[in-house]
């Protein structure tokens, strides 16, 4: 099971944390921290590649714009 999690700093300086989400893969659940970042900042998620930052273990997928700052984190739970 991977963990999906995600933290944002809207343009005022104002810190947010999302609810964590469980998915079967590693796979769905970067897919689908794509998809949110791509609705969070109003762009396709095909342009996320160009524009957000991401990489690592744990995965992380990041961007920030005018001021706005997201973060998704795709961690793998101990079994």
């Amino acid at each position: 099971m991977y963990i999906l999690t995600n933290i944002s700093e809207d343009e005022c300086g104002q810190v947010y944390a999302g609810n964590p989400t469980l998915f079967e893969t590693e796979e769905a659940a970067i897919a689908n921290a794509r998809e949110n970042l791509a609705e969070d900042f109003d762009i396709s998620v095909n342009d996320i590649e160009n524009v957000a930052q991401e990489g690592g273990t744990p995965y992380i997928l990041s961007m920030s714009r005018d001021g706005r700052f997201e973060a998704y984190t795709v961690a793998k739970l101990p079994e």
